[in-house]
This record gives C-alpha cells, sequence and structure tokens, in this order.
C-alpha cells in the first residue's frame, strides 16, 4: 500500500537526505521479499518539531508487530490504497488502534498516481465511513481528516480534484507534517500532571538539549508552552518517577541488545540504576543504563537523557535484560504498565535437530540445545512467537500467525547457520465450554489476474471456502473475498503464487473460531523418493522428470528417503536418482546429447505447505528438502502396513 515508500517521503522532507528506496526496510529478507517484517522507529525532525514515525508491516502474519507498538504512539497515519480500498490489514491495524480512545486517526488515499482506475470522492468516503462503522468506532474517532498521496511520486494533498487529476504543483509531502501537529496531541499528555498541556496551542520543543552535564541540570528548556517558562514543565517532570514501557528489543552489531519503548514519565540519563518489572507487576531484577539514542534515519543520535513523551532506544551496562511488555522504572513500587492482549497464534509446528544422513555437513550450530537457546531468544523479542519444549525433550513446539510468519522465522536461523528438521504444520484447536473442538476460520482476500479466476474458485471451493464477493478492475485483476477455515488454507498461498507467477497477492485476518468440520481431501499427488543414497546425474533426472516435477538438479546431494519430485499421479513412487551413464568409446565423444533437467527451487513457505504427515523438511544452511519421517524402504512399508491394519 506504500507505508515504507511514504516514510521514505517522510524521511527526505525533514532532511535525511538518501537515495536509496525502502530505506527503512534495511534486514536482507524485507529487502529480497519487498515487505515490511519488523516495526521499526525512526525520529524526524520538521520545524520545531520532532516527529517518532514507527512503519509497521502490513502483513496478518505479522500483526504482533503492530500490536506490541500501538503502546508507542499517539495517531497512526491509516495508509489506504484508493484502486482497492481498505484490505484486511487496514482493519486490523485500525481495529487495534481504536482500542485506545486517546489515539487519532489520519486517513491518508494513495496511489493516486492511477488516475485510470480512480474512485469518486464519495465512493472513496463512504468506503472509509463504512470501514470505521463496521468496527464500532466511537463518534470522537469519525471526525478524521482525510489527505491525498502518490507515495511513488513523492507528494501528498489535502485538495482531492488536485490529486485526482494527479498535475499536483506540489512535489512535497509537507501536509502530513502539519495535519499531524494540527490534529494529534503532543506525547506529554500522558503524564496526570501535565493536564494543562492538552490545549492545542501547546508546542512541543525539544531543539534546546545541548549544555546539559552528567547531572542533568534543566537550564535550557525541553518543553515549552506558550506564554509560560520552561521551568514549571521541567519540574513537573523533573518530580515524577521514571516509568516506561519495553516494546521492541533488537540486536544492532556493534551495539548489542536494545531496548526501545516510549517513556511515559519522568526523565532518564546514562549510568541511572533501574528497576525491571514484568507484566504480572513481579519483581525480573535491577540493571544500569548504559547508552540513550535515537534512530534519526538510519543514523544513530546519541543523547545524554530522555524525559516524558519521547521514544527512545537503551543499551544496558549491566543486570538483568528486561523482555517485552516488561515495565522499567526508577520506583520499585510503581505498578507495572498495563498492556493490551494479542490476538492469539493460529498455527504451530515442530522443530528438531536435523536426522538426515547428511547432518553436521552445512552447518555451524546443529544441537537441539543450540536450536532451542535460539528460539527462546526469539520469543523474548517477538511476543506473537511461542516457544515450548515437548515433553519428550526432543524437539519445540513453535507457535505463530501463518505460514509467512513461521517460514520467515525458520529462514532467519538458516541464514544464521543452523541446522533443523522441520514438521508439518497443523492449526492450533480450542474447545468450548461444552468441549466441543474449535479451529480458526480466517477472512482472505485475494487478488489474482481475471484470467485465473475460474480455477482459482474452483479450488476454493474444493477446500470448503465460502464466496463473499467478486469484484473485476480496469486492470484485468480480480478481487476475491472468501471466509476459510486456517487448515483447509494450507497450500493456497504458494498455489496463487505459481500459477500467477509471482503477482497474486493474498491477505488474511483471524475471524473467528468455529466448530471443528470435517477435513477436505488434499488435492496433493504422490511423491517422487530417492531410493539411493549420492550425488544425483542428469542422465538418472532426465527419465524421472518425465514422471512429476523436480526439487532437485543434478550434481545435488540425495539419499534415501528424500523427496525429489512431486508424482503425477497420486502415488508415491521410488526412483534411483544417482546412477551414472556408461562410458562409451570415445570416438563417440562430443557428439552426446545435453541434457537439460528442469527442477522447482524449494523455498520453506511451498515445503510447509506440501508435506503431509508422514514428512519432514531438512533445512540448512545450503539446503531446503523435504523427506519422508521413515527414511528407509522396508521400515516404511512396514509402518505403512501396521497402520492400514490399526
Amino acid at each position: 500500500m506504500g507505508k515504507t515508500t511514504l516514510v521514505d517521503k517522510l524521511l527526505r522532507q525533514g532532511g535525511e537526505i538518501t537515495n536509496n528506496d525502502r530505506i527503512m526496510d534495511h534486514n536482507d529478507l524485507e529487502k529480497e521479499r519487498g515487505i515490511t517484517i519488523m516495526s521499526k522507529v525512526t525520529r524526524i525532525k520538521y520545524d520545531d518539531y520532532y516527529f517518532n514515525i514507527v512503519d509497521t508491516p502490513g502483513h496478518s502474519d505479522f500483526g504482533g508487530e503492530v500490536e506490541r507498538v500501538l503502546n508507542l504512539i499517539d495517531g497512526v497515519c491509516l495508509i489506504i490504497d484508493v484502486v482497492e480500498g481498505p484490505k484486511n490489514q487496514t482493519k486490523f491495524v485500525l481495529k487495534k488502534s481504536l482500542l485506545n480512545p486517546s489515539c487519532k486517526i489520519i486517513v491518508i488515499m494513495n496511489k493516486f498516481d492511477k488516475p485510470s482506475n480512480m474512485k469518486k470522492k464519495e465512493e472513496i468516503e463512504n468506503e472509509i465511513f463504512d470501514l470505521f462503522v463496521d468496527l464500532n468506532a466511537p463518534e470522537e474517532s469519525m471526525n478524521y481528516p482525510i489527505l491525498y498521496a502518490s507515495a511513488k511520486n513523492g507528494w501528498c494533498t489535502d485538495n482531492f480534484h488536485e490529486a485526482k487529476q494527479n498535475n499536483t504543483q506540489k512535489n512535497d509531502v509537507l501536509v502530513i507534517f502539519k495535519k499531524i501537529i494540527e490534529y494529534i496531541d503532543s506525547p506529554v499528555h500522558f503524564s496526570k500532571n501535565y493536564k494543562h498541556l492538552e490545549d492545542k496551542s501547546a508546542t512541543l520543543l525539544m531543539d534546546k538539549q545541548a549544555n546539559i552535564n552528567e547531572n542533568v541540570k534543566f537550564s535550557e528548556g525541553v518543553f515549552r508552552e506558550q506564554n509560560e517558562e520552561p521551568k514549571i514543565i521541567t519540574d513537573l517532570i523533573l518530580k515524577e518517577p521514571f516509568c516506561m514501557l519495553v516494546s521492541l528489543i533488537d540486536h544492532q552489531e556493534g551495539i548489542g541488545v536494545t531496548i526501545t519503548g516510549k517513556i511515559f514519565k519522568g526523565v532518564i540519563k546514562k549510568g541511572d540504576s533501574i528497576v525491571v518489572k514484568t507484566e504480572e507487576n513481579k519483581l525480573r531484577g535491577h540493571c544500569i543504563i548504559k547508552n540513550i539514542f535515537y534512530m534519526k534515519g538510519l543514523k544513530i543520535e546519541n543523547v545524554p537523557f530522555a524525559s516524558a513523551g519521547d521514544i527512545v532506544n537503551i543499551t544496558i551496562a549491566k543486570g538483568v535484560t528486561p523482555s517485552v511488555n516488561d515495565t522499567i522504572t526508577s520506583d520499585e513500587n510503581m505498578e507495572s504498565l498495563k498492556t493490551r492482549p494479542i490476538d492469539p497464534p493460529v498455527l504451530c509446528l515442530k522443530i528438531s535437530q536435523n536426522t538426515s544422513p547428511l547432518t553436521g555437513k552445512d552447518g555451524k550450530h546443529i544441537t537441539l540445545s543450540s536450536i532451542g537457546n535460539r528460539l527462546k531468544k526469539e520469543a523474548a523479542i517477538n511476543i506473537a512467537i511461542e516457544i515450548s519444549e515437548s515433553e519428550k525433550k526432543d524437539s519445540y513446539e513453535v507457535k505463530g500467525r501463518g505460514e509467512l510468519q513461521l517460514g520467515i522465522l525458520i529462514e532467519k536461523l538458516r541464514r544464521e547457520g543452523y541446522e533443523m528438521t522441520i514438521s508439518s504444520p497443523n492449526v492450533i484447536y480450542t474447545k468450548d465450554e461444552k468441549g466441543n473442538l474449535l479451529e480458526p476460520i480466517e477472512e482472505y482476500h485475494i487478488t489474482i489476474p481475471t484470467s485465473m479466476t475460474s480455477n482459482v474458485i474452483e479450488k476454493l471451493n474444493t477446500r470448503k471456502a465460502e464466496i463473499v464477493d467478486i469484484i473485476n478492475d480496469d486492470d484485468d485483476n480480480t478481487f476475491i473475498k472468501c471466509i476459510c477455515p486456517s487448515r483447509n488454507f494450507f497450500g493456497m498461498r504458494s498455489y496463487l503464487r505459481d500459477i500467477s507467477k509471482g503477482t497474486s497477492i493474498i491477505n488474511s485476518e483471524l475471524k473467528e473460531y468455529k466448530k471443528k468440520q470435517p477435513s477436505y481431501k488434499r488435492d496433493r499427488n504422490g511423491v517422487i523418493i530417492s531410493s539411493s543414497s549420492g550425488t544425483t546425474t542428469a542422465f538418472s533426472l532426465d527419465p524421472i522428470q518425465q514422471k512429476g516435477n523436480l526439487f532437485v538438479n543434478e550434481n545435488y546431494p540425495t539419499y534415501e528417503g528424500m523427496i525429489i519430485g512431486e508424482h503425477f499421479l497420486s502415488n508415491d513412487i521410488e526412483m534411483n536418482a544417482i546412477k551414472v551413464k556408461p562410458v562409451q568409446h570415445l570416438r563417440n565423444k562430443g557428439h552426446e546429447d545435453t541434457i537439460r533437467i528442469n527442477h522447482k527451487n524449494i523455498t520453506i513457505e511451498y515445503a510447509l505447505s506440501f508435506i503431509q504427515d508422514d514428512e519432514e523438511i531438512e533445512v540448512t544452511p545450503k539446503r531446503i528438502v523435504m523427506r519422508k519421517k521413515i527414511l528407509n524402504t522396508e521400515q516404511r512399508k512396514t509402518a505403512n502396513r501396521k497402520a492400514k491394519h490399526g
């Protein structure tokens, strides 16, 4: 929808000159996939104001990133695609934002650089109004301002007709800054002692922080209200104990663990000793502040202190490291700050030690304990991920929001040098008061080329999806809205990506839990299984590719029980992929036909949606392959016979 692109323009407008696009998405995976995965905070200066900007993911799988930063913000710029209208993630962000009655909403209609698909002003306004009404927005939230923008072309205006003609003379986004100043209150109003600052005439200044020594003498005036001396306000800040909610934790190279949060009260400075308290108001321990800094664009700006209203990054010199949603304070008797509950995970899988014959050849971290420590570290900084050790202590169960989130987590570990075995994913069921098993139901918004609509609808029908709406646009795209059990949607993302050559868009939102329905018969074909261990050859793979779609190329290490392709038929078959072509007479050399092997590169998300209960994924820094749980052919046949006869 252009959120990160718009933040780029705001950064440039604020003097953060850069020639790169999507500079907030500096993670390698974010750059490769073109999506925001982790929430990020930066600071922009315009006129005499500082703006703390939080860029959040748009995909529902990373909704936990949105939920945990909502405590940081005073307002939301809700970006809506003027062509496609509000999407699931738009509803999700707005629904969560409306839980905070003091949070103000500014609507920005983006992509006005596509005039051919433009809707009428009344139609746009009605869509936005209906969105707020559907979410039971309070009356005070219905007076939202609307701006019109082209993030791609770097402009924004409050004039609809100017925007629709796409000939605005403005080449800036200053109207966004001005609207924030006009409409959203300064953050210091969180303290009960600052009620007199809630008047719209109050001005927040944070540009006079020079000449402050280690004892923090507030001689320069940090905050100032019109016609009042700075001393009055700074005294109020100094009298209250420091209190901050930890919203983000990250590990930055050369810096170490950084804690990001919003200061609700008081002042913090380097060297202070603070108390760490859990969400349950239990004492976690004490720590000492090492450094305090802001992110200005992607640059670090160290400061000697920070005060109420600031969003800051803190590093710890010694003591305990806080977790997300912990409260850090100078007063041990202070109650922990309240946090909002997050939506539950809907998908789980098991991660265990790599048990293939090739274990240890690619990775640096291969033991179960090292995998477990890394997963626990991830859970400490990502509240949308839940980790638990199995009863047999031979694996870890990982719970998350969806295939994409869990796939990204596994890919991160793979790139860090971990080897793992991944089980097939399962949805997380709950029970009602009568003991009935309930399963998660999600609402899906799918965008595909119109030529593929009938095939996709047929596929959705076989998965017991309820088609709610179908809309065609002028660009030969079709928007499908459907409701489907989460477990039945497994594999649809990969299918849609494949048939559309990567142009499909899928957004989802957890809608409700319903009584579990009978499972549908999965439409996956059988697989081609390697019968031998060794290195694949073109000579062997050539006849195999006549029987199905290969997952491996020549010169690829394989072993007995490894899945090397998808069979064209419904049954599994075993093939020898390592046979070498017999040596022919010397005079025939140079006259042999070149064999071309066509194969599919496997991604983690594809593998998660492909494997069945008797299969696993082997993940290493160099390989992503699927395999049978029981590798030996005879043992597998014996197990299948026993399963059939109970």
